[in-house]
């Protein structure tokens, strides 16, 4: 996520924003956060998300992830990015987002490991 805060520390310049992981269209997983401004300019967060899905049955399956902002305080028209640049520090491929699926199966059989 990248913001175009100017250099101000303001604790009362931030952004709201939520992000949801989404399994076969159904919300799974969903994290709200705040972006605040800080000492310094044109900010670039790193936003972190685990959603678990148990059961899923054989077969392939859609993931997708949606973010929003929710509510901005303080400077007016400040900009919230995902997967792009909102300032020039940046650029477009700095900010790629990027999605890492991990599946992990439980063996019908479980035969416990004796030392």
């Amino acid at each position: 996520m990248h913001t175009d805060f100017s250099k101000n520390g303001s604790t009362d310049t931030s952004i709201d924003y939520a992000c949801g992981i989404f399994v076969d269209d159904k919300l799974i997983n969903l994290r709200q956060r705040n972006i605040k401004a800080s000492s310094a300019a044109y900010t670039f967060f790193t936003h972190t998300q685990i959603g678990i899905v148990e059961n899923l049955s054989k077969g392939k399956h859609t993931v997708s992830v949606a973010c929003t902002r929710l509510a901005s305080y303080g400077e007016a028209n400040r900009k919230l990015t995902i997967g792009t640049n909102a300032y020039s520090n940046l650029n477009d491929f700095i900010t790629q987002s990027s999605l890492k699926a991990d599946v992990f199966e439980v063996p019908e059989v479980f035969k416990p490991i004796i030392n």
